[in-house]
């Protein structure tokens, strides 16, 4: 399936890597250790993260945090289009998790800490998937060209 699939002259320009896992438990593979520009598999590093801080009770889900604290960010999200500034941060990681929220990510991003993220990101997928950056609609020369990398394989 996965060989007819590839054989599709479709796709021959295009970079892509999948690992599927069925029932079997023989995995499908193409390519699977190839890191691909990706923004969302970052958010679901932060929310990770976000959830362990929680359950160890340092970082308390009722805190407010406001958007004012970063750059707008447009695109994906709700965020952009509510009327408060202010969120608490179980609400905050619902719209990243509910409609991958690009504001919200970069609020709760500023108060969880990207190397916070980043070290928990290298424990999970020692492969190079990775959160690394925050989510921005402009990126300068200085900047890493995507907020994040992920191959199936690592991730």
């Amino acid at each position: 399936m996965l060989d007819s699939l590839l054989a599709d002259p479709l796709l021959e320009d295009l970079s892509w890597s999948i690992m599927i896992v069925p029932p079997s438990g023989t995995p499908l593979l193409h390519d699977p250790d190839r890191l691909l520009r990706t923004a969302s598999v970052g958010k679901l590093f932060l929310l990770t993260r976000t959830a362990e801080l929680i359950t160890e009770g340092s970082l308390d889900p009722a805190e407010e945090l406001s958007r004012s604290t970063v750059e707008p960010v447009a695109d994906s999200g709700l965020w952009q289009h509510l009327r408060t500034d202010t969120l608490p941060i179980a609400d905050i990681a619902t719209l990243i998790g509910a409609a991958s929220d690009n504001w919200a990510t970069n609020v709760l991003l500023r108060r969880v800490g990207l190397d916070s993220v980043q070290r928990l990101a290298a424990t999970l997928c020692d492969g190079g998937s990775q959160l690394w950056d925050a989510v921005r609609d402009h990126r300068g020369p200085d900047q890493p060209e995507t907020p994040a990398r992920a191959a199936p394989g690592t991730s």
